[in-house]
Order: structure tokens, then C-alpha cells, then sequence
């Protein structure tokens, strides 16, 4: 190439540079009923929510871009069906692997936010929900104690040394002693 001559330009896919309005306006958008439930769920999200779900859709991007390039070489041509299962499924596992180490997957971010079923266990933000709030137990209530011995049943094998309802029958007791002595102790005051 002499200095004449210019390279040829390279073409750019998707909007414009510094394009910043919308592709189109809202009534130019689609009427397909599956389209409106998908825009209108996707605008229904919370921050965290439309995090996981780009995760979603990047981590299976990345998965099928990574199989494409797979299917492309010599080794997935000349490998038997056994073989292209396993190496198909190698290269998924790695991929999760290594998005998971560098924390942009969806199981990462589960995790980070405590979002999910995986992520409950390891929360270290606080959202505000008042689900996930802790409850004080009120030690006198019949079925607190019930929920404590079936707890340590499931979790250490303790066995009552009363039954359930000789438990409440105490709980009921020691509630009404309780509030005995402390209708003594107001009155004295």
C-alpha cells in the first residue's frame, strides 16, 4: 500500500457514536403481546434484579461464543460424539469457572447481593427487605419452645425429656408466674 492510499474504513456495527437517544419511540416499539410482557417485566426490575438478569444473558453469551469457537477448530471435527459431548461440556464448566473467580456471573452476584436460593447463605449486603429480618423469640411462647427441640432434633439428634404438649403445659405456667411476679413487682413500686 502506497501513501496514497488509505486503508479502507472499518465498519462499525450498532448505533452511532454518540448517539444517546433511543433507538425508537415508545409507540414505534413492537405490539407483539410477548414483547410488551418482556419490556414491561424488564422495566418492573430492581437494580439488583436487572444486574442478575444481564449476568444471566452474559454468562450464556459467553458459554455459546465459546462452543461456536470450539466448533470451529480441528479438534471438535475429528472428535466422536462421545468426545464432542465432553469437550462441549468442559468448555461450559470453564467458562462458569472463570466467571465465577473473576465475581460477573449470575451465581456471583447471587452471592455478593444474597439474592437467589444459593445466595440467602452468604449475604453481606443489607437491602432493606423486612422479609429477611430476624424475629426475637419469645421465650414463653409454647410453640417457640416446640420449634427450638425440633430444631435441635433435626441439627443434633437432641430428645426431649418431655413431650410436647408437657411442654406447653410448663411454657404456661412459667408465663402465668412470670406475669404474676411482675404485676407484684409493679404494684410495690
Amino acid at each position: 500500500m502506497s501513501e496514497d492510499e488509505s486503508p479502507a474504513p472499518i465498519r462499525r456495527r450498532g448505533r452511532p457514536t454518540g448517539s444517546l437517544g433511543k433507538r425508537k419511540a415508545d409507540n414505534e416499539l413492537s405490539s407483539n403481546t410477548y414483547s410488551q410482557k418482556r419490556r414491561s417485566r424488564l422495566q418492573s426490575l430492581t437494580q439488583i434484579e436487572s444486574e442478575l438478569e444481564k449476568a444471566k444473558n452474559n454468562d450464556r453469551t459467553a458459554k455459546n461464543r465459546n462452543i461456536r469457537m470450539l466448533k470451529a477448530g480441528a479438534e471438535w471435527k475429528a472428535a466422536s460424539e462421545d468426545e464432542k459431548k465432553r469437550l462441549e461440556n468442559e468448555v461450559r464448566e470453564n467458562v462458569q469457572h472463570r466467571r465465577d473467580v473473576q465475581g460477573v456471573s449470575a451465581n456471583a452476584l447471587e452471592i455478593k447481593y444474597g439474592y437467589g436460593e444459593r445466595g440467602s447463605l452468604y449475604a453481606k449486603i443489607d437491602d432493606g427487605n423486612p422479609i429477611w429480618e430476624d424475629e426475637d423469640d419469645n421465650a414463653w411462647d409454647p410453640m417457640t419452645e416446640a420449634r427450638w427441640r425440633q430444631d435441635n432434633l433435626q441439627n443434633e439428634g437432641y430428645q426431649p425429656e418431655m413431650s410436647a404438649t408437657e411442654a406447653k403445659e410448663r411454657a404456661a405456667e412459667l408465663k402465668s408466674s412470670f406475669q404474676e411476679r411482675l404485676a407484684t413487682i409493679t404494684w410495690r413500686a
